[in-house]
C-alpha cells in the first residue's frame, strides 16, 4: 500500500515544508518492507507460538483465546505478559495436539512508538486531544523513525495519516557544530546563560535562530 502512504502524506502540513515534500517523501517512495519483529530479550513479546512437533504458526489475537490454548494450568490474567514469564507458557496446537512454544521474537520498537496514537488518542483514556492529531512535533531524528511508523500503521488500518501536521526542528549543538557533550565539555546551559546574559537575551537567540536546522549557541554567539 505504498502509494496510499505516499498519497496521505500529501495531506499533512509539514513545517518546514521542504522536508515533508523531498526528504521524507523520498524515503516514503524508496522504502521496503518493514520487519516489525526483533530477536533480541526486551520488549514486547510477539504473539505467535509455533508447534515443536508439526511446526504449525498460530497467532494469538486476545487474553481469551490465549487462556483456551494454554495447556499449563494458570490464569493467564494473572501472568506478567513479557519475557521470561510469557516464553514459559505452551499452547495446544490446533493441528496435531502437539505442544506450542512462543517464538524468541519481539516487536520492533518503533512498533510500539508508531502505535502510540491508537493508545493516547483513540483510546478515550487520555485528555491529549483526537485523532488525527493536530500536530506531531520532534526532531530530525523521527524522520524515519517515529513520524514514519505512525504514519504506516495508520495508513494500514485507517488509511489515513495520523497528523494533520509535523513541525521537525534541529538540535541544539556548540559554536563549531559539534554534538553537546558533558564529556567534551561544551555543554551550554540554559540556567547558566539566564544567569549570566539574562532570560531576555536566551529568548532573542531562540526568536532568531532557525529552528529547521540544528541551532548554534556558545557564549560568544550570546555576547553578540
Amino acid at each position: 500500500y505504498k502509494n496510499e502512504i505516499i498519497e496521505a502524506n500529501k495531506s499533512v502540513n509539514w513545517y518546514p515544508k521542504y522536508v515533508g515534500t523531498k526528504r521524507f517523501n523520498n524515503w516514503l517512495e524508496n522504502m521496503v518492507d518493514w520487519g516489525i519483529s526483533r530477536n533480541r530479550y526486551w520488549g514486547c513479546p510477539m504473539p505467535i507460538w509455533i508447534c515443536d512437533k508439526c511446526s504449525c504458526k498460530h497467532v494469538i489475537g486476545s487474553l481469551d483465546e490465549l487462556q483456551s490454548m494454554v495447556v499449563e494450568n494458570i490464569n493467564v490474567r494473572d501472568l506478567e505478559l513479557h519475557r521470561p514469564y510469557i516464553d514459559n507458557v505452551h499452547l495446544k496446537c490446533p493441528e496435531c495436539g502437539g505442544v506450542m512454544s512462543r517464538v524468541s521474537d519481539v516487536m520492533d520498537v518503533w512498533f510500539d512508538s508508531g502505535s502510540t496514537w491508537n493508545a493516547v488518542l483513540k483510546s478515550g483514556r487520555y485528555d491529549s486531544g483526537t485523532y488525527p492529531s493536530s500536530m506531531y512535533l520532534e526532531g530530525s531524528d523521527q524522520h524515519r523513525g517515529w513520524f514514519q511508523s505512525s504514519l504506516l500503521l495508520s495508513c494500514a488500518i485507517n488509511a489515513h495519516a495520523p497528523y494533520k501536521s509535523v513541525l521537525t526542528h534541529g538540535f541544539t549543538v556548540d559554536a563549531k557544530g559539534e554534538k553537546m557533550s558533558k564529556s567534551k565539555g561544551n555543554v551550554v546551559a540554559p540556567d547558566k546563560i539566564a544567569k549570566e546574559f539574562g532570560v531576555e537575551i536566551l529568548r532573542l537567540w531562540v526568536g532568531l535562530s532557525d529552528y529547521s536546522g540544528d541551532l548554534k549557541i556558545s557564549n560568544d554567539i550570546l555576547k553578540q
